[in-house]
């Protein structure tokens, strides 16, 4: 019981310590002379004037592709990002995985709109001629 109790500590102190570690400021290298700590905010010194790092909300960002609702149609997908802010081109193709020692996907020659934060793709594009993963045959 007393050495549950005496690793649990030890844990919760090493814990402590990671996340104190990861919480120090950045250290910039001397060769940025105009980037510097102000009140412990970093920033750009231009003579006597200071301008703050601007925090900004990016309109793309990987969790909103990655979070995306993907939709089979009769002939493809659709993909919905969930922001109608987003829009675009956005490129599309098939990755042969097997019997290839570097799968790398090809991209079809045409791309599809997103609109409002969707994008159709028709997969019936990528067969035939184009279908060289055999999507169709499975």
């Amino acid at each position: 019981m007393k050495n549950k109790f005496i690793k649990q500590i030890l844990l919760v102190i090493s814990l402590m310590f990671i996340c104190s570690t990861f919480a120090q400021k950045v250290k910039i290298p001397k060769s940025y002379s105009n980037i510097k700590y102000k009140n412990g905010v970093l920033g750009i010194v231009n003579g006597k004037e200071f301008y703050p790092e601007e925090i900004s909300n990016p309109l793309y960002t990987y969790s909103k592709f990655a979070q995306a609702e993907i939709t089979g149609t009769t002939t493809g997908i659709v993909i919905n990002f969930k922001d109608e802010n987003i829009s675009g081109h956005l490129d599309y193709g098939l990755i042969k995985t097997e019997n290839i020692k570097y799968p790398l996907p090809i991209f079809f020659k045409r791309n599809t709109p997103v609109v409002k934060g969707k994008a159709k793709i028709k997969l019936v594009k990528l067969s035939g001629k184009y279908d060289f993963i055999g999507w169709e045959k499975t």
